[in-house]
């Protein structure tokens, strides 16, 4: 395995996206230097259960929590995934659960209140790899993206600046008929960083044999769809370049092109159905 100069910011629990960047690095030979679970722990179960135990156990309690309060959304997700990983050519093997006790990176978690704690800024100013791939949620302030030396690179479903903001892959459905792909340094505007690199896929559509819940649909195509597309992107940087920690790229004018925001639930059944083969 060829370790690649990045550094991965992800949830405390490895969410599809992240779990696809590593698996599609991981099946071509390469690997992150490091990635960093982030807990965020300013919610109030959290901050009660800190007062008698460590922050360590309190947030596993909460996670143990929000697991069982998320589980029946996340079973009916995951009966979509072997029909929706077979229409897009990907195993579904390729969004199995990560054993991390395995892994030849290595993995460090903050317990952090935000991204303005001073743990992560403290501990980003130390890391010896300066370049980040964002693969977290959650809006990154300017006290992280100014720091001296420090490059976040973020993959966008759309291809900028044409197609900014939330609901992007659905915004590329309707608006140009395909999933585009751009890759940019975050800065603090809504997607109007340096591009690096951008793409865009041939998406046919998905068949399905199930009954579906157009909620739990909308959510399986981010899960599953859009996360390969956003992990094939990274593959093709990575291939191209090997050395992430200085990549040539473009600026964009912030006024150029068009930010969205959430699609309407009216609007999104609309590009649904047009994502559905019959």
């Amino acid at each position: 395995m060829q370790k690649v100069d990045l550094t991965l910011l992800v949830d405390y629990r490895i969410g599809y996206g992240a779990l696809a960047y590593l698996r599609m690095m991981q099946r071509d030979g390469f690997v992150p230097k490091k990635i960093i679970r982030l807990a965020f722990t300013r919610a109030k179960m959290v901050r009660t259960l800190s007062k008698y135990l460590n922050t360590k156990t309190a947030y596993a309690i909460f996670d143990i929590y929000r697991s069982w309060k998320m589980h029946e959304k996340a079973k009916k997700i995951r009966k979509l995934k072997s029909e929706i990983c077979r229409n897009i050519g990907c195993d579904e093997s390729f969004f199995d659960k990560l054993d991390l006790s395995s892994q030849p990176y290595e993995i460090e978690t903050l317990y952090i209140d935000s991204y303005k704690d001073e743990r992560l800024i403290e501990y980003i100013e130390k890391e010896e790899t300066k370049t980040f791939l964002y693969a977290s949620g959650g809006i990154v302030p300017a006290e992280v993206l100014d720091l001296e030396g420090v490059k976040i690179i973020h993959i966008h479903p759309g291809i900028v600046p044409d197609i900014k903001g939330s609901d992007g892959f659905f915004y590329s459905m309707l608006l140009k008929g395909k999933p585009g792909y751009s890759c940019f340094y975050m800065n603090e505007g809504i997607d109007t960083g340096e591009i690096i690199y951008s793409r865009e896929f041939d998406f046919d559509g998905i068949r399905l044999s199930i009954d579906y819940d157009e909620d739990v649909l909308y959510e399986a195509i981010l899960s599953f769809v859009d996360s390969y597309y956003r992990s094939l992107t990274l593959l093709d940087i990575v291939k191209k370049h090997h050395s992430l920690s200085n990549l040539p790229a473009q600026k964009q004018d912030p006024n150029d092109g068009t930010t969205y925001f959430t699609m309407h639930k009216k609007m999104v059944a609309s590009v649904l159905e047009k994502c559905i083969l019959k």
